[in-house]
């Protein structure tokens, strides 16, 4: 079961029997359990953003270097990370 926190980035229920399938930024696992975890999250620029409350403990650190990186995008721009589910993560986890 996914988290209600991470639902901003998933697929919403019933969007593909509507047709729509929003497209998600993909991470590698440590990353995605940042994500899920709300201690990152992408603005609308595609760049990484990191929460000021962020622990001091090497467990973490990797995140704070990821701030102000931009992501990676698809070839094909119809492919980018959806810009709703981006805002709405933010909203959610507290970035906005």
């Amino acid at each position: 079961m996914v988290s209600p926190k991470c639902k901003a980035l998933t697929i919403p229920q019933g969007a593909r029997r509507q047709g729509r399938c929003p497209e998600r930024p993909l991470f590698v696992p440590e990353t995605h359990w940042a994500v899920d975890a709300g201690w990152i999250s992408i603005d609308d620029d595609y760049k990484i953003l990191v929460r000021e409350d962020l622990p001091d403990h090497e467990d973490y650190r990797f995140i704070g270097e990821y701030e102000g990186e931009k992501i990676r995008l698809p070839a094909v721009a119809e492919a980018a990370p959806d810009a709703m589910y981006l805002q709405e993560h933010r909203k959610l986890m507290g970035f906005e």
